[in-house]
C-alpha cells in the first residue's frame, strides 16, 4: 500500500480508537462502566466487535440481532452469574 494511504488509514484506526477511549471514560465517570483501565477495555470492546466478521456466518443459527444482543449481554454484564463470587 503507498505510503500515503497507509498514514491515512492508520490516522483513521487511531482517531477511531481515542473516540471510543474518550467515550468509555465519560461512561466510567457517569457510573455505567466499571472503572479498569480505559486501553484495556476499549480494545476488547471492539476487539470482539472488530473480529466478529472472522468467525460469525449469517446462514448460521444465529441471526445477526440476536447475535447483537449476545454480545452486548456479555460486553456489559460479563459471563458470571450475579451473586457467584470468584475465589481469588
Amino acid at each position: 500500500m503507498p505510503a500515503e494511504i497507509t498514514r491515512k488509514t492508520q490516522e483513521a484506526i487511531d482517531l477511531y480508537y481515542e473516540t471510543v477511549t474518550v467515550w468509555f471514560k465519560e461512561g466510567v465517570e457517569n457510573q455505567y462502566f466499571i472503572d479498569v483501565h480505559p486501553s484495556i477495555a476499549v480494545q476488547t470492546i471492539l476487539g470482539s466487535c472488530n473480529w466478529a466478521y472472522k468467525w460469525y456466518s449469517p446462514e448460521g443459527p444465529i441471526q445477526k440481532n440476536e447475535l447483537a444482543k449476545i454480545m452486548s449481554r456479555i460486553l456489559c454484564d460479563g459471563y458470571k452469574e450475579k451473586g457467584y463470587q470468584f475465589s481469588r
